[in-house]
Formats: structure tokens, sequence, C-alpha cells
């Protein structure tokens, strides 16, 4: 990033250029994503072939999720997922922050709202193919996180009954909205 990102797209002289440091950022996301995408796919691609550990941070909310976890079972992999929710509202503020206070790009605001959809809708596949869930909830992003629960050998451990009632009800809200058929939460329990 140093080299590319950084250096050629974040720089004094192309910020003056574009007017302002939120249009750069924005201009320097848009342009470098696709190169960035495709590095981190050919890592994981290599890191699969070769059949080495591997920590993948990502949304996990691309259509191409459910082939990445069929193609990762039939490797051998187990899975480890981590799912960290939030109201709406919070995820908003933290977005806001990351944008104004840290000065990091990440998406678009419509990009950010559509992923929060897309991670609902991807429940079923984090369910039916993980070997272990962790579940996070964050009521505020200047709290932190917090394991809330977690489902192991298809034993559901909670760890916070209040927090796990939150995650609960959160998804129980998105799910209303959707315009998918997803399970209820206990269905997604039984898978």
């Amino acid at each position: 990033m140093i080299n590319t990102y950084l250096t050629q797209s974040l720089s004094f002289y192309t910020i003056s250029k574009q007017g302002s440091f939120e249009n750069t950022q924005y201009n320097a996301y848009n342009y470098w994503r696709a190169g960035s995408n495709y590095i981190a796919q050919t890592l994981l691609n290599e890191a699969v072939d070769g059949k080495f550990n591997i920590a993948h941070g990502t949304t996990s909310t691309a259509p191409v999720v459910e082939k990445l976890y069929q193609t990762l079972k039939k490797k051998g992999y187990t899975i480890h997922l981590v799912l960290c929710y939030a109201p709406h509202n919070a995820r908003g503020r933290a977005i806001e922050h990351r944008v104004k206070t840290q000065a990091n790009y990440q998406s678009t605001p419509e990009d950010a709202i559509q992923k929060g959809k897309m991670f609902v809708e991807r429940f079923p596949l984090y369910f039916k193919h993980a070997d272990t869930l962790r579940l996070y909830w964050t009521c505020d992003f200047t709290t932190g996180s917090k394991e809330v629960a977690r489902i192991e050998k298809g034993k559901l451990i909670i760890k916070d009954e209040g927090g796990y009632a939150l995650f609960i009800d959160q998804y129980a809200k998105d799910r209303a909205a959707s315009k998918e058929n997803l399970p209820t939460w206990e269905e997604l329990l039984a898978l």
C-alpha cells in the first residue's frame, strides 16, 4: 500500500488536485479496489492449494461465499466464523467515525448498507457451513464488541444473555425487513 494506494492516490498533490480529502479517498478506494481484490483472491487460492491455515478477514457477504465454504470443506478445512453484529445506528456512527475522524475510507454509505443487508441474508450459509460460530454484539463501537454466544459442535453456549437477546432481536428485525425468505432464529440453530 505504501508504493501504490498511499503514495499514488493519497498524496498531498493528489488531494490538492481533487479539492477534498473525502473525494480523494473515494477515488483512491475505487481505483485500487479491483487490484486489491485480485491480490487477496490470488493469495487465498494459493493458501488453499497449499493447505495452509487461513485467517480470512472479510464480511463474507459476496455471492461466491457459499462456493468458497464448499471448497474449503472439500479440502478438509474446518471453518470458524466470527459474526459481529450491531444495531444499524451504531454501524452508521462507526462508518462515519472511520471516514471523518480516522480518515479511513472503506466503502460508500450505500455499499455499507448493502453489505449489512447481505450479511443477514448469508446467515443460513454461515450456520450451515461453519464448524464454530462466535457471535459478537456491539452496542457502541467506542466500547468494542463483546462475545455473547458461541455455537460449537451443534451446542449453543450463551456467554451474555442480554447481548445474545439483542443479537437475536436485531436478526428478527432484519429478517422482517428483508426481501429474502430467511429462516427464523430457531431454524438457523437447527442448521
